[in-house]
């Protein structure tokens, strides 16, 4: 089931788990199974992932 993220909550995910090193640098992230992982779209995740590019 697909849970109620906003992209918001997507991105700080992501953050976080880039930050507690979950997501280690350098690594080539596939938006596919982080959508799977936290049950949301990849259209969801590239959004998430979009405004971690902006910082």
């Amino acid at each position: 089931m697909r849970m109620k993220l906003s992209n918001q909550d997507i991105y700080e995910r992501i953050y976080n788990a880039i930050s507690d090193q979950r997501l280690l640098p350098g690594i080539k992230l596939s938006e596919e199974k982080l959508a799977q992982a936290l049950h949301v779209s990849r259209t969801r995740v590239s959004a998430g992932v979009s405004l971690i590019q902006q910082i």
